[in-house]
């Protein structure tokens, strides 16, 4: 069965979106910037106001909740996070299974926060699509999930590109071990510990203690003989110690970070 985020993205979502055009247009915008905040090309909105309103009361809540966020002064140009986070598998092959697989590995993290294991940089998960090329073709947090009153925040929706460095790390690591998700977690002689006592096989990098470039990561990746389940960065001057952790999806790497940070809870 479909999850719920999925059925909402394939049957409430298009008519909460297309009622909130026809308020957007009928408060004076044109087509073009409709589409923009919506993630609708304008053909796609004039076909929206051709078609008869919504006879459901919660499509038009959710509608006018939309179009009112968009109203707003201070909203910035550029589609809602909210349509973007739904509309971001749209137009790339295999994109809507990632999708599913990243937004439930979010919701394993944000059920459960592995705050010991959040690195002071931000914790980011990153998920490469098959056939994955570049950045542009692995889902990641822009801006990374942040600790904040002992719960994880994003400051972004997930999104294709989102993190540079981290797809950069997880299609080296993929190039090596096949694994398609990765995620940054913070480094450190307690966590390396646990994570062996886990029966995890690492990685250690070897790194000049003024040479914080991201090059030397990936050349040691490149070099490495088998697979593993993470790598480990010992850091430099100006850059924090890491762990590297990946997986054949990013559910997977969800549950092997939080029995990580159990493990740190643990005796």
């Amino acid at each position: 069965m479909l999850p719920a985020c999925l059925r909402l993205a394939d049957d409430v979502f298009p008519r909460v979106r297309a009622h909130a055009a026809r308020r957007l247009v009928e408060a004076g915008w044109s087509q073009s910037r409709t589409g923009q905040a919506l993630g609708l090309s304008q053909a796609m909105v004039s076909k929206h106001l051709a078609s008869p309103p919504p006879a459901d009361a919660l499509v038009e809540r959710l509608a006018d909740e939309l179009a009112q966020e968009a109203l707003q002064p201070e909203a910035r140009d550029g589609a809602s996070p909210w349509c973007t986070t739904l509309t971001e598998a749209q137009g790339r092959p295999d994109a809507e299974a990632a999708l599913k697989d990243f937004l439930g590995a979010e919701r394993a993290l944000l059920a459960e926060p592995p705050l010991l294991v959040v690195p002071q940089v931000g914790l980011n998960l990153a998920l490469a699509l098959p056939g994955a090329d570049g950045p542009a073709d692995v889902l990641a947090f822009p801006g990374r999930l942040v600790e904040a009153a002992g719960r994880l925040v994003r400051p972004a929706p997930p999104a294709f590109g989102g993190s540079g460095h981290l797809a950069r790390v997880l299609l080296a690591v993929r190039r090596r071990t096949g694994h398609a998700a990765l995620a940054n977690v913070r480094g450190g002689a307690d966590v390396l510990a646990k994570a062996r006592r886990l029966g995890w096989t690492l990685q250690a990098v070897e790194r000049d203690a003024n040479a914080a470039d991201e090059a030397t990561l990936l050349r040691a990746i490149a070099a490495g003989r088998k697979p593993v389940d993470a790598v480990h960065d010992p850091g430099a001057v100006g850059l924090e110690a890491c762990l590297y952790v990946a997986g054949p999806d990013a559910q997977a790497v969800a549950k092997k970070i939080l029995a990580l940070n159990q493990a740190l809870v643990d005796p």
